[in-house]
């Protein structure tokens, strides 16, 4: 008896690149439903053996309203919907997508999404999401508050 080996074939660049086109040109979408389905079928292909990064241009450009987020690599979404998300979302909801700020984005483009205010104001909730940077921020609070300046943890 011979042994059935299977295996899963790996998506070529072509297919990734239009996959990607498909999938942010619904990101951008103002359908909410379209852009809550493209999201399940972005995690569905990387489960399948795309690369986030092969499937979705994520920018470092974060004064497009439209550009999707390098630090929005597993949930993607544009800029236009995080900055959505952070000011009328649920708070859990805001919670989790302030320590994702705080844990992914580069230091100086925390600032562009919120306010060393509304980092104090949530630390409580924030804080045990923030994974290796619970440490940055919490050092980062610190010095502020030694500066002088009004934040307080």
């Amino acid at each position: 008896m011979t042994e059935r080996r299977f295996s899963i074939i790996k998506p070529d660049a072509v297919e990734a690149r239009q996959a990607g086109e498909i999938l942010a040109a619904v990101l951008r979408s103002e359908d909410e439903a379209a852009r809550r389905e493209a999201v399940e079928a972005f995690r569905r292909l990387v489960t399948l053996g795309f690369r986030p990064h092969e499937l979705v241009h994520f920018s470092d450009e974060l004064d497009d309203p439209v550009a999707i987020p390098y630090f929005t690599v597993h949930d993607p979404m544009t800029l236009a919907e995080v900055r959505r998300r952070l000011s009328d979302a649920s708070d859990p909801e805001r919670d989790r997508l302030l320590a994702l700020v705080l844990r992914e984005a580069k230091d100086r483009d925390v600032w562009k999404l919120t306010t060393p205010e509304e980092v104090v104001g949530r630390w409580g909730q924030v804080e045990p999401h923030l994974g290796g940077r619970r440490g940055f921020w919490a050092l980062r609070l610190d010095q502020w508050h030694e500066q002088g300046l009004p934040v307080r943890r």
